[in-house]
């Protein structure tokens, strides 16, 4: 049974604020520039599972897209979406200066 550990610790709220698969996982994304040829593929190799304290494993049968090495890291995680909540914005009004 493996698990993803927190990791570092917020001394104010006391809380762990990420997990450690969250946290080595954007530390690879940062050195991931604009325009990069980087793969999905390489992002998840990179994952070093000592920093980890558990084995990185990746499940593909549910992805039917295209194969993970042809994939763009870059597609990946920088895709959009439109979010419809459901709740009218609330309204601003502009500042006034006095």
């Amino acid at each position: 049974d493996e698990n993803s550990y927190s990791w570092g610790h917020d001394q104010y709220i006391g809380l762990s604020l990420v997990d450690r698969f969250t946290y080595v996982l954007l530390e690879q994304m940062d050195k991931v520039i604009i325009g990069s040829e980087t793969k999905l593929i390489d992002i998840l190799r990179r994952l070093d599972p000592h920093r980890l304290m558990s084995n990185p494993a990746f499940m593909t049968s549910l992805w039917k897209h295209r194969p993970l090495g042809e994939v763009l890291a870059t597609d990946f995680f920088g895709a959009t979406t439109v979010v419809e909540t459901g709740v009218p914005p609330y309204p601003i009004s502009a500042a006034t200066s006095d």
